[in-house]
């Protein structure tokens, strides 16, 4: 091979790399909650052009219980996820918080 053939091949590899190390960031996605009558929803928002794996830790009342447990799911680009709901009136309050939301292919599974 060329030396120009070499240099194309050694800047492509650097090019590659740098981007797939650019997308093991932490991706772009908040939480929002929601009040629709006597429910409140906790929504993922995924803020980005990339398909994210959000893991979210929910705090919510389930068969009369309070208890934490973590869900996850591929959000696709710039679109969201309704994580949780709960009525208004149960106690403790729903609360959802992001365990960690990383970019992936979105053929991959989403696990906790």
């Amino acid at each position: 091979m060329g030396a120009k053939t070499q240099n194309f091949i050694a800047t492509t590899i650097l090019a590659s790399a740098v981007m797939v190390g650019g997308r093991a960031e932490a991706a772009d996605v908040t939480i929002h909650m929601e009040r629709i009558n006597d429910l409140v929803q906790c929504w993922a928002v995924n803020h980005g052009p990339y398909n994210v794996c959000v893991v979210v830790d929910v705090y919510s009342v389930i068969a009369g219980h309070p208890r934490h447990h973590a869900i996850s799911r591929n959000i696709s680009g710039y679109k969201y996820w309704a994580v949780s709901q709960m009525y208004i009136a149960q106690k403790p309050p729903l609360k959802c918080t992001i365990i960690s939301a990383k970019y992936q292919q979105p053929y991959l599974p989403c696990t906790p």
